[in-house]
C-alpha cells in the first residue's frame, strides 16, 4: 500500500523511467521507518527470552522449536547467553518437576578423553533429551493404563475380548 501511495503521482509523469533510483530511495526510506532500531530488536529478544516457559499443554517438541527461536533472535541480536547459563535458564523455564527430573537423571556421557562418565545433564540439549524421553515414558504409560481401564470397563460389565 505505502508503494502504490509513493508510486501513483510518478506513474503520471515519466520519473519511473529517468529516475527509478530515486524513487527506490523514497520508498526503501518510508517503508525503513517502520523497522526496529537495533536497541528494541535487543530488548525484543530479551523480553521473548525472558518471558518464554514451558506452559502446561506444551509439549516438548513445541518448547523445543520455541527455545530454539529465543535463542536465535539473541545471537542476532549480538545477546547469546553462555552454555552455563542456557543450561541454568532452560531448567527455570521447563518448571519445577522437569527440572527436578533432569537434575536426578544420570547418564553416561562422552568426557574429554573419549571415555564416558556418569553424570547429570550439563547442557540444555542433554536435558532437553531427558525431558522428551520422559514425556514419551508418560505418555506410554498413560496409553497403557488407558487400555487397562477400558478392558476392565468390559470386565465389569460382562463383555471381554480375551475369548
Amino acid at each position: 500500500m505505502i508503494y502504490d501511495n509513493i508510486m501513483k503521482p510518478y506513474k503520471k509523469t515519466d520519473m519511473v523511467e529517468k529516475q527509478p533510483e530515486m524513487i527506490y530511495k523514497e520508498i526503501k526510506a518510508r517503508l525503513l521507518k517502520f523497522t526496529a532500531n537495533p536497541q528494541e530488536l535487543y530488548m525484543i529478544a530479551k523480553r521473548n527470552y525472558d518471558k518464554l516457559t514451558m506452559t502446561k499443554g506444551m509439549d516438548a517438541m513445541s518448547f523445543e522449536a520455541a527455545w530454539e527461536k529465543v535463542l536465535a533472535d539473541m545471537d542476532e541480536v549480538g545477546n547469546k547467553p553462555s552454555a552455563k547459563t542456557m543450561y541454568v535458564d532452560y531448567l527455570a523455564k521447563i518448571g519445577p518437576q522437569r527440572s527436578h527430573d533432569v537434575r536426578t537423571d544420570r547418564r553416561m556421557y562422552p568426557d574429554n578423553v573419549g571415555e564416558h562418565t556418569l553424570r547429570t545433564p550439563e547442557t540444555w540439549e542433554e536435558a532437553h533429551k531427558v525431558i522428551v524421553e520422559l514425556a514419551h515414558i508418560r505418555r506410554e504409560g498413560d496409553a497403557i493404563s488407558g487400555a487397562r481401564h477400558s478392558h476392565m470397563g468390559a470386565v465389569i460389565a460382562g463383555v471381554s475380548n480375551d475369548s
